[in-house]
């Protein structure tokens, strides 16, 4: 059996250590980080291994899930003195799953474009349980370079929507999960 590409992970709170932990089951090689020291010990202590800042994770991994609570730590993750943005590398693939304005999602994905890198907005519904997390529904707003077969490779069910996502959503009170992307146009 060929090794899985390794993950990079970066933000293992609520919503992201039982994400984490699914990569981890299926197989992937993860390469973690939090703000929050104590959030990666439990994985380094299963053997993976555990970055020093976003920067260190985005040099070591081309595949990049984040998944951060505020608009705020996605812009320090990012574009921050320590950020993905220092090391990314031409071609990798950034999936941001953070709960931030839709605005800021945008203007990260100018920047990381800029940088020859794919940023994918993928927004997940439903709460921390681990059982709802491995059948966690992405409703990413892109499809490119394969990022709907990774996300499937990973577990993940995907669709695809032209309407506004994560927080877009909820500030227009709507409940992700009742959304049936594939039959509803309209928005």
């Amino acid at each position: 059996m060929a090794s899985k590409t390794p993950v990079g992970f970066i933000g293992l709170g609520n919503m992201g250590n039982p994400m984490a932990k699914n990569l981890m089951k299926h197989g992937y090689p993860l390469i973690l980080y939090d703000v929050f020291p104590d959030a990666c010990k439990e994985f380094q202590e299963a053997g993976e291994q555990v970055a020093s800042s976003p920067a260190d994770v985005a040099e070591k991994a081309d595949r990049i899930i984040t998944m951060l609570p505020t608009s705020m730590n996605s812009i320090e993750v990012y574009s921050g003195a320590n950020g993905i943005l220092k090391k990314v590398k031409k071609g990798s693939l950034l999936i941001d799953s953070s709960t931030i304005d839709p605005s800021v999602s945008k203007e990260l994905a100018k920047e990381v474009e800029k940088m020859g890198a794919v940023f994918m907005d993928a927004p997940v519904s439903g709460g921390p349980n681990q059982e709802q997390k491995e059948r966690e529904h992405e409703q990413g707003t892109q499809d490119r370079e394969g990022c709907t077969y990774t996300l499937r490779q990973w577990g993940c069910s995907t669709g695809h929507s032209p309407r506004p996502a994560g927080l877009g959503l909820k500030k227009h009170g709507i409940k992700p999960d009742s959304l049936n992307i594939a039959d509803n146009e309209d928005y």
